[in-house]
């Protein structure tokens, strides 16, 4: 290991994964892994404390702490640490929300772990890593050319109500909602409601069909 390699620490709820990604960082010689874990607040309190060059983080809902909660307080309290986004993740419902959240870069699970490299690269040097396909993506938005009036939840939702909406779409009612994400059974059922009226859905049947129906489509853009 070289002595001036990039620290890093990696946030995953899965220990192969995290293995995974250790072997990959450290086989490159460019980076040291300093922590890894699967707790939210554990990571963000060692890149406190030890100042890492970078976190590799996923986005999940463990703990309440989600992370695009977790992006914006690293943007908050070690804004010198880059935060690559590794996620199964759909990139075109959560890269852009992570970018404006304060990530540096996102990347698919599904990706080759070459390309894994070039994007903790890109971060480290303090640039904006995204696929091809999403930088057109965005770039589409600033030139204006995105639907007026979308009908897309990734376009017209919060962030917060996009989790609900995914979390529903996954079978989640709305007390395992309010548990999972440390809020108020009727905190949930607002949103719930506000989804409901920007896609004039009826009632609850019509809101959990309509979000089982865009997260299979989610998941299908994921596979091409």
């Amino acid at each position: 290991m070289i002595s001036n390699s990039h620290t890093v620490i990696l946030v995953d709820s899965h220990p192969l994964t995290r293995a995974g990604l250790k072997y990959a960082l450290e086989s490159s010689g460019k980076y040291k892994v300093s922590h890894q874990t699967d707790d939210k607040r554990e990571a963000l309190s060692q890149a406190l404390r030890t100042g890492a060059d970078a976190a590799v983080i996923e986005l999940s809902y463990a703990d309440g702490l989600t992370g695009l909660d977790l992006i914006k307080e690293f943007g908050n309290l070690c804004p010198n640490t880059k935060i690559l986004v590794c996620s199964l993740q759909d990139e075109q419902v959560f890269a852009e929300r992570s970018i404006r959240a304060g990530a540096n870069g996102y990347i698919m699970k599904n990706e080759p772990v070459d390309q894994f490299l070039v994007a903790m690269s890109t971060v480290i040097k303090g640039e904006v890593y995204l696929s091809s396909k999403m930088s057109r993506k965005l770039v589409y938005g600033i030139l204006g050319k995105r639907t007026q009036g979308s009908s897309l939840p990734e376009e017209c939702l919060t962030d917060r109500e996009i989790q609900i909406l995914q979390m529903i779409g996954e079978g989640a009612g709305t007390s395992s909602i309010a548990e999972k994400l440390h809020i108020s059974a009727k905190t949930v059922e607002t949103h719930r409601a506000n989804i409901k009226h920007k896609f004039n859905l009826e009632d609850s049947a019509a809101l959990i069909s309509f979000a089982i129906k865009w997260r299979h489509s989610s998941e299908k853009s994921t596979e091409l």
